[in-house]
């Protein structure tokens, strides 16, 4: 399941490449918060 999470992420960033490379490290921290704060 904790996979899961990461390749959604991986995923949603690849997705925000196409509006530019800073959107998709946006993506990629808030996502990685996200999962950091669920798997506790």
């Amino acid at each position: 399941m904790n996979n899961m999470k990461w390749i959604i992420v991986i995923i949603l960033s690849i997705i925000a490449l196409s509006w530019g490379i800073w959107t998709a490290i946006g993506v990629f921290v808030f996502g990685s918060i996200i999962i950091g704060l669920i798997a506790d």
